[in-house]
């Protein structure tokens, strides 16, 4: 039978380092997913975390740049993300109509008109 093996230090130190790793996904996540947070949160999020080179990085900022002057200046006028099929709800946060299906789920990538 065999013998059961001491916890070490090494031990304790990976649980930790999985845990803590583990709750930052998942708080990261957590905002990029949220309707509420602005839009330069997000791309804050993305451009710590995406592996850009300087004429990305100067692309996105001009992507920002381009998506908050359009909200100043005309906030009715924002995108429309529709998920594919299924029933619509939607929801306006700072001037971002999101529809997603009852699931609450929207396709990130399927632009539509507003309805």
């Amino acid at each position: 039978m065999a013998r059961p093996l001491p916890v070490t230090a090494r031990n304790i130190l990976a649980q930790v380092e999985l845990a803590s790793g583990l709750g930052l996904i998942r708080d990261a996540v957590t905002i990029a997913n949220d309707a509420s947070a602005s839009l330069s949160q997000k791309v804050a999020l993305f451009g710590s975390s995406a592996v850009m080179i300087p004429q990305d990085r100067e692309r996105l900022d001009g992507l920002l740049a381009a998506v908050e002057r359009r909200q100043r200046e005309s906030p009715q006028g924002t995108p429309v993300l529709d998920a594919p099929g299924g029933t619509h709800r939607e929801s306006a946060e700072e001037g971002l109509v999101v529809k997603a299906a009852q699931n609450g789920h929207a396709h990130p990538l399927a632009l539509g008109p507003g309805r």
